[in-house]
């Protein structure tokens, strides 16, 4: 498709598939706001793809009612993808029924993140066995992120050797698989696997891994300073549960004032394991 060079008076394009375009690319460079004026620019014509944009954005700026809106008009433009994104701003806004109908929606126009967002409702309700079945339909018929989905639940609540093969197949599209293959190898006697399976996350810097990548560097291999180093960034990245292991660490290392600081820090933060053991000394 080749991209029109008209221009609107204050120099946007005048197409709509030109300003989503526009919009794209400011989103790129992390220009919300801009990207916000050239997605609403563009679903003033009624165009999907737009208002599909402009609610993801209102997202990203927690504007979830009008994130609701954006999305319900691309539902009805029909958008795909738009019915697993109406289904995930009303969960965000609390109409957990609403969303389960929007996801299921999504599910039947071929949508696996509608599956797997259905069964995380059915999951809660406590309808697990059908929670189950609707991860494995949609592994079924191809979804690798389903199949991630599926391996860490199946490790989780059940410990199953089946769930290797769905976290394999899933490693370097759903970022928690890594976590607990990495932990069915430890069980297993495989470290170094487990190691490597973390350090490419930790490459990655996908979160989950920090904290695992710390426990099994102390735990396993001995090295406190690496370890010290993965949970330090775990925790920079956002992750609170790494403070308490680094309070322990630096405490266990003869660094009291800074661990007793870090462990303070975590009581605070509401960590329970954290209350427990300041309840302990």
């Amino acid at each position: 498709m080749t991209q029109s060079a008209s221009t609107s008076a204050c120099g946007d394009p005048v197409e709509p598939e030109a300003l989503v375009r526009a919009g794209c690319a400011a989103a790129d460079r992390g220009h919300i706001r801009e990207a916000l004026r050239l997605f609403g620019a563009a679903a003033l014509h009624g165009d999907g793809a737009a208002q599909l944009n402009l609610g993801n954005t209102y997202m990203q700026l927690g504007r979830r009612a009008d994130a609701l809106e954006a999305f319900g008009a691309a539902l009805a433009a029909g958008e795909p993808g738009a019915a697993y994104s109406l289904g995930r701003a009303l969960e965000d806004l609390g109409d957990v029924d609403a969303a389960f109908e929007a996801y299921r929606q999504a599910w039947a126009e071929g949508d696996a993140k509608g599956a797997i967002g259905a069964s995380w409702i059915l999951g809660d309700r406590g309808n697990r066995i059908e929670s189950f079945e609707l991860l494995r339909e949609a592994v079924g018929r191809g979804s690798d992120l389903a199949a991630g989905v599926l391996g860490v639940r199946l490790w989780e609540e059940e410990r199953a050797r089946e769930a290797e093969g769905l976290l394999v197949r899933a490693l370097n599209l759903y970022p928690p698989t890594r976590p607990p293959l990495a932990e069915m190898y430890l069980e297993q006697g495989r470290a170094a696997e487990a190691l490597a399976v973390l350090r490419q996350g930790t490459q990655a810097l996908e979160v989950e891994c920090f904290l695992p990548m710390g426990n099994l560097l102390y735990e396993v291999a001995d090295n406190s300073e690496a370890a010290e180093a993965a949970y330090r960034m775990g925790l920079s990245l956002g992750d609170a549960n790494c403070r308490l292991n680094l309070a322990l660490l630096l405490r266990a290392t003869h660094r009291e004032e800074e661990g007793l600081a870090l462990l303070l820090a975590a009581v605070e933060a509401g960590d329970e394991l954290a209350r427990q053991h300041m309840e302990m000394e």
